[in-house]
C-alpha cells in the first residue's frame, strides 16, 4: 500500500511540475524561438532565417501584416537591427515613387525603430542604399560594414537585417554574405535571390543592384 501511495504521490508531483522544468534549458530555448519564428513568418513578409545567427525580411514596423514583429524579434533575442532604408527618396521618378510607398524611408521613422530598438537592448545600425541608381563608393563601404556585422552574430545574439520590402536591397547583402563568407558560389547566391520575391517588377527598378552584383562576384565565378 505504501508503494502504491509513493508512486502517486511522485506521479501528481510530475504532473503539476512546470513544463519548463521537464527539457533542459536549451529545449525549451529552442521550442520558444521556433514559435515566434513561426509568428514572424506570417507576420514580416519574405521573413527568413538565413543562418542560426541571421535572420531577414521586410520592415518589421511598416510592412507588418497584422502583429508586433519588432516585439517578437525582440522576444527572439535578436542583438542587432541592420536597417539598409533612407537611400530611396530622391529627386527621380523612382525616388517620389519610394516617397509614396516605402514609409520606412522616411528620416523620421528610421529614428523611431532605432528609438524603439536601442531602448530595448539591440543594437541599431542604418546603412542607407539606393535600390534604383548605382552603387556609390559610400554605399559600398556600408555595404561591407554591414557583411562584418554580419558575420559577427551568434545564435544566441542574432542580426536582422531589412529594407521596406525584404527583397532587393536585403536580398543583396544577404545573397553577398552567401559568397563572401560562406562560399557560395555566385550563381547559387543569385538563384536564391531571385526566389525571395525578387521579380521581374523588382528587377526591372532595381537592376542596378543586380550589375553590382555581377561585378563584385565576378572573381568568385567558377
Amino acid at each position: 500500500m505504501y508503494k502504491i501511495k509513493a508512486s502517486l504521490k511522485y506521479s501528481l508531483i510530475f504532473l503539476i511540475l512546470p513544463l519548463n522544468l521537464l527539457f533542459s534549458p536549451k529545449q525549451a530555448y529552442s521550442a520558444g524561438n521556433s514559435s515566434i519564428i513561426e509568428y514572424l513568418r506570417r507576420d514580416i513578409p519574405n521573413f527568413a532565417q538565413v543562418t542560426s545567427a541571421i535572420y531577414r525580411g521586410a520592415n518589421p514596423f511598416t510592412r507588418l501584416r497584422n502583429g508586433d514583429g519588432a516585439f517578437q524579434l525582440v522576444r527572439l533575442g535578436i542583438a542587432l537591427d541592420i536597417n539598409l532604408q533612407g537611400g530611396d527618396i530622391d529627386d527621380t521618378i523612382e525616388g517620389f515613387y519610394s516617397f509614396l510607398t516605402q514609409p520606412g524611408e522616411l528620416s523620421e521613422n528610421i529614428e523611431a525603430e532605432r528609438v524603439y530598438f536601442e531602448n530595448r537592448g539591440v543594437r541599431f545600425a542604418n546603412f542607407p542604399l539606393n535600390s534604383h541608381a548605382e552603387v556609390t563608393s559610400k554605399e559600398e563601404s556600408d555595404i561591407q560594414e554591414a557583411l562584418q556585422l554580419m558575420s559577427q552574430a551568434t545564435p544566441e545574439r542574432p542580426a536582422y537585417i531589412h529594407c521596406e520590402y525584404g527583397i532587393d536591397r536585403t536580398g543583396l547583402v544577404v545573397a553577398l554574405y552567401r559568397v563572401f563568407y560562406q562560399k557560395w558560389s555566385p550563381v547559387s547566391a543569385y538563384k536564391e535571390w531571385q526566389n525571395s520575391g525578387r521579380n521581374g517588377i523588382h528587377r526591372f527598378f532595381t537592376k542596378d543592384l543586380d550589375n553590382y552584383f555581377y561585378r563584385v562576384t565576378a572573381a568568385y565565378l567558377h
